[in-house]
C-alpha cells in the first residue's frame, strides 16, 4: 500500500514537472503551489514510510523547478512593470527619468541573470540615455 502511495505522488510529480503550462499567470502559479503541494506530500510521506533515493531526487527536481518557475514568474511580473514606465516616458518625455533608473536598479539587481531580463534591461537603458 505503501509503494501504491509513493507510486501515486511521484506519477503526479512527474507529470507536474513536464511543464509550465503558460495558460496566463493566475493558472501557471496554481500549476506552481499544486507542484510544491506534491513534493510537501512526497516528503511527509517518505518521512513516515523511510527515504528512497528516486523519491528523494523528485524532491529535490521539485523544490528546484518550483523556485526556477516562481523566478520566471516574477521577472515577467517585474518586466511589465517595467514596460508601463517606459511607455509613460514615451508619451510624456518632460516626465523624469529617475523614476525608470531607479526601477532598472532594482530589477537588474533581482533579475539580471535571468533570460527575461535582457531585452527589458537594455531598452530601459537606451531610454534613459536618450
Amino acid at each position: 500500500e505503501d509503494e501504491e502511495e509513493a507510486g501515486r505522488i511521484m506519477q503526479r510529480a512527474s507529470t507536474l514537472l513536464k511543464g509550465l503550462p503558460r495558460m496566463g499567470q493566475a493558472r501557471d502559479i496554481i500549476h506552481i503551489s499544486l507542484l510544491e503541494h506534491t513534493c510537501d506530500e512526497l516528503e511527509k510521506f517518505m518521512l513516515q514510510a523511510g527515504w528512497f533515493e528516486e523519491g528523494e531526487r523528485t524532491v529535490r527536481q521539485c523544490r528546484q523547478q518550483v523556485k526556477a518557475w516562481r523566478a520566471q514568474l516574477a521577472c515577467e511580473t517585474e518586466s511589465a512593470r517595467g514596460v508601463v514606465l517606459m511607455e509613460s516616458l514615451r508619451n510624456q518625455p518632460q516626465l523624469p527619468v529617475a523614476g525608470l533608473q531607479k526601477w532598472l536598479s532594482h530589477f537588474k539587481s533581482e533579475f539580471e541573470e535571468y533570460q527575461c531580463a535582457e531585452e527589458i534591461i537594455s531598452e530601459a537603458e537606451q531610454l534613459i540615455s536618450e
